[in-house]
């Protein structure tokens, strides 16, 4: 959807990966204890970048690079479309700030009037194919699930 420029990230990207390079070379230590901080150290920053979200794809973009990405890509959490859009380029936001407003189209209600003859066909275990008159070209699959006893 967009990319991000955050100092606070870059910041913990650069511990995360300090962290790394530390538990992978302290991992022989013969010292009590030390490998095991360490391993703790970088598990506690790998949750960090998950606390901000940071997908699983982008830190091991992070891992192959070995450097700080400063420019985070942000993906949407749903597929569906956007229908508020108030991003701006460089423009300066807050964590309280909506960016985009994402429409999850994985459950859509529809309210459609039908024939008697059609409504007496459908159940809620028929699937149907509708047409709207809005979008003529396209049919839609669904299921029946309540029809209201009148609608005038």
């Amino acid at each position: 959807m967009f990319t991000i420029y955050s100092p606070d990230l870059v910041s913990t990207e650069h511990e995360y990966l300090l962290a790394k390079k530390n538990s992978e070379s302290l991992q022989q230590s013969k010292v009590s204890g030390v490998a095991s901080g360490a391993s703790s150290l970088f598990s506690a920053a790998k949750e960090r970048l998950l606390q901000w979200e940071v997908s699983p794809a982008e830190i091991e973009k992070l891992d192959q690079g070995g450097k700080a990405i400063t420019d985070l890509t942000v993906n949407s959490p749903v597929s569906g479309y956007i229908t508020q859009k108030n991003a701006l380029p460089n423009m300066y936001v807050q964590p309280e700030t909506t960016l985009y407003t994402v429409a999850d189209l994985s459950d859509v209600w529809v309210l459609a009037r039908y024939s008697k003859a059609t409504q007496a066909r459908s159940s809620r275990v028929i699937p149907q194919r509708s047409r709207s008159t809005r979008i003529p070209a396209e049919s839609f699959n669904g299921r029946v699930d309540y029809i209201l006893p009148s609608w005038t």
